[in-house]
């Protein structure tokens, strides 16, 4: 298995836990949590990019 894909995986998995911690949380501090979640998002489109670009 390359190890690109085990890097997608866990990036994946990352992405849905925050995302189910972030609806989770809504009705808390709304703010915070849209600011980390838009920053996980920006993380996986930046890791994506730089796995891209190496290969």
């Amino acid at each position: 298995m390359p190890r690109s894909f085990l890097v997608k995986k866990i990036k994946l998995d990352d992405f849905s836990s925050s995302a189910v911690a972030a609806s989770n949380h809504h009705h808390h501090h709304h703010l915070d949590d849209s600011y980390t979640f838009a920053r996980s998002i920006t993380d996986s489109v930046t890791s994506l990019g730089v796995r891209l670009s190496e290969n």
